[in-house]
């Protein structure tokens, strides 16, 4: 067995406290009984099989101990985008069952952060982008450095946010006090502008909460477990499994699409992204159908139904192969 593969079992850090388990990709502590913390190791981490687990894993020992979980990367960036360059390949090869699992098991992980019986804080610096920045739309908490960028980039690439980013904007939607209809065709551009920006930028695009802590603190960490351990200490209950949430329907999803369609005969959107912004305002509308109240699950289902769609179109097959053999974006 090697070194790594030990480190799956329990040991004992006498600096940062109990260690749960390790992995590759993971390592899960307890920290002084108060929390436990879920570190991403890599310094670029993509959320692949190995985090996906880990998250899972966690949250499983947390629960099991009734600690707060934390999640958090050391290093220079918390998470960039979903790694599903396998399904990817696939796809291009006509085969989309191996994408189709992996942003189902996607999808099912972001639930069980948002349902889970503990709270979970996610403590940011950094990049936090697209799969990344799901991952934070759906914690209890977000504790975040003032730098950190944040912001779903998915439709840059010719795809949609599938992990349920875009079911969060219509949930944030339907759930605020202003126009609705207003609201959905506010986050609709944000996504299908690709928008991101700092903490302060985040909250007013709707990747943040307005209760969510922006920071200056060198100690990050230490922040997020004191917030972790306050909200669960005053007696934390998950929200209520897969709730209604109110959908735009046809008429809005018309009028998004006349305005996409005549921003791309001025030139100001290529065909492609006309295309790939479509998709994202038929899914943030609930579909095309009457207006009405659509549950949690119908969402994500629309994003997984979209998604695939897209990754079968050729110019977003061609952005994807530039991403992934150039780690640049591709305007085609």
């Amino acid at each position: 067995m090697s070194s790594r593969e030990d480190k799956n079992t329990c040991e004992e850090d006498s600096t940062t406290g109990s260690v749960a388990f390790e992995s590759a990709d993971v390592r899960l502590e307890r920290r002084d009984g108060r929390a436990a913390v879920l570190e991403f190791l890599n310094s670029r981490p993509r959320i692949g099989p190995g985090i996906l687990e880990g998250l899972n894993r966690g949250i499983d020992a947390a629960e099991a101990e009734s600690l707060p979980l934390v999640i958090h990367a050391p290093r220079e960036h918390f998470a960039y985008g979903a790694d599903l360059d396998d399904g990817f390949v696939a796809a291009e090869r006509g085969d989309l069952r191996v994408l189709e699992a992996a942003i189902t098991r996607f999808q099912q992980t972001k639930l069980r952060l948002r349902y889970a019986r503990v709270p979970v804080v996610a403590a940011v610096r950094g990049a936090a982008i697209s799969g990344g920045c799901e991952l934070l739309m759906h914690c209890a908490r977000v504790v975040a450095h003032r730098e950190s960028f944040i912001g779903l980039r998915e439709a840059l690439v010719g795809i949609l946010p599938g992990g349920g980013g875009i079911k969060e904007m219509a949930r944030k939607a339907s759930t605020g006090s202003g126009d609705f209809e207003s609201s959905i065709a506010q986050h609709f551009v944000t996504v299908a502008a690709g928008k991101a920006g700092n903490p302060a930028v985040a909250k007013e695009l709707g990747y943040l909460r307005s209760d969510d802590v922006v920071t200056e603190d060198a100690d990050l960490l230490g922040l997020a477990v004191a917030q972790a351990v306050s909200l669960s200490s005053a007696g934390y209950e998950p929200p209520g499994r897969n709730p209604p949430i109110r959908s735009a329907g046809g008429r809005t999803f018309d009028r998004l699409a006349k305005t996409q369609e005549e921003r791309a005969g001025q030139g100001k959107l290529t065909p492609h992204q006309c295309e790939v912004s479509l998709h994202i305002a038929e899914v943030i509308c609930g579909g095309k159908g009457e207006p009405g109240m659509l549950d949690e699950a119908a969402f994500l289902a629309l994003e997984r139904e979209h998604f695939l769609a897209l990754v079968q179109l050729p110019r977003t097959q061609e952005r994807l192969r530039y991403l992934r053999e150039t780690g640049e974006v591709l305007r085609n």
